[in-house]
């Protein structure tokens, strides 16, 4: 278009992964997983005299089928750049990210494995995608030969995924006396960070 320009895709893969287990000479234990990811977006980029803009908002959708359980996801991703240049040398710049993670087969996998004597690990069918998003405000400053840029911004995970390990206390369990690891989804972390950069 005569003012700015315009994307558009979509991405799609297929994972099929299958493991087998055994341990001791004992039965295979047979582990299949599969995931569908489609990922759609459409993004925009112009400018207006002293103003400029970058946007690209999409939706990404993933559908995990584990033996007879099966899951859906749907998360948005978002990326919004606006820059505006002003009188006597300064330019301030300001951007916003919301960016999806979601978990992995591995994660997902709830097939028991033995790590060593004493660790087991088992995924997690119930495991929700964590989101991240971030703000930061960014201020450059240029004369000649000499350049300031400081930002600071904000940032928050939703949704953590972490490992969690919890003991097994069950004298009939054969895995009685041993740890379990299991990723599990925790509630938010925040990080603020600044910086000063100084050139010549």
């Amino acid at each position: 278009y005569p003012n700015f320009t315009t994307n558009y895709g979509i991405k799609y893969y297929h994972n099929d992964a299958e493991n087998r287990y055994t341990e001791n000479a004992n039965p295979t234990i047979d582990d299949r997983l599969k995931t569908e990811y489609l990922y759609a977006y459409g993004s925009i980029n112009g400018r207006v005299k002293n103003f400029g803009y970058s946007a690209g908002i999409g939706g990404v959708y993933a559908h995990t089928r584990a033996s007879k359980r099966e899951k859906d996801a749907f998360r948005p991703k978002i990326n919004i750049t606006l820059n505006y240049r002003m009188p006597k040398n300064w330019s301030l710049n300001y951007l916003f990210m919301y960016d999806p993670k979601l978990p992995t087969l591995a994660q997902q996998s709830e097939t028991m494995q033995i790590i060593d004597d004493i660790s087991l690990r088992m995924g997690n069918m119930a495991l929700k995608p964590s989101s991240w998003f971030r703000n930061r405000i960014y201020l450059r400053y240029f004369l000649k030969k000499f350049t300031g840029t400081f930002w600071v911004s904000h940032s928050r995970t939703v949704d953590t995924q972490f490992d969690r390990f919890s003991y097994i206390s069950d004298t009939s369990s054969p895995y009685y006396d041993k740890f379990i690891s299991q990723t599990q989804n925790g509630g938010h972390d925040d990080r603020i960070n600044f910086q000063l950069d100084l050139g010549f």
